[in-house]
């Protein structure tokens, strides 16, 4: 499996807070002094941009509403639905013009004391429609695209 063998052969900085990220063979290395992936409640969580964007997805954060708008590579955003409510506490991901629904046991995305957008990277798999393969002893994940 490539994916395995990318493992080997990462920077160390590919490797943050102990979590490794691997997306289609190329290691995820986010910048030391950026927002790390991190394991919150028994849950790994990721920064949405870096991961969306190493999918090739083009992502938006709306800081009045709490919003991030993604556009996936097949995707195609026509319609953006109204945000509900008066009082945006929580964050909301919209994917291709449809409210991601992150599952109460996969965890809260939410905005990091570094302003970063922070999601269960669970969610993020099924959102982005990526394989998810995890190494739990190393805390290394790998997200392939579905098509390739």
């Amino acid at each position: 499996m490539a994916g395995i063998s990318a493992l080997l052969l990462l920077p160390s900085q590919a490797v943050a807070n102990n979590i490794g990220i691997v997306v289609n063979d190329q290691a995820v290395v986010i910048p030391p002094e950026d927002q790390q992936a991190m394991l919150l409640n028994g849950r790994t969580y990721v920064p949405l941009r870096v991961i969306s964007e190493n999918l090739g997805a083009s992502i938006e954060w709306n800081n009045d509403t709490k919003r991030v708008l993604i556009q996936t590579l097949h995707g195609n955003i026509t319609d953006i639905p109204e945000r509900v409510g008066s009082s945006f506490k929580e964050v909301e991901i919209v994917v291709d013009g449809q409210v991601l629904n992150v599952h109460p046991d996969y965890g809260v995305p939410f905005v990091s004391s570094m302003g970063r957008t922070m999601v269960p990277l669970r969610a993020v798999g099924e959102a982005l429609a990526v394989r998810l393969i995890g190494i739990r002893i190393l805390k290394w994940w790998i997200l392939k695209n579905k098509d390739g």
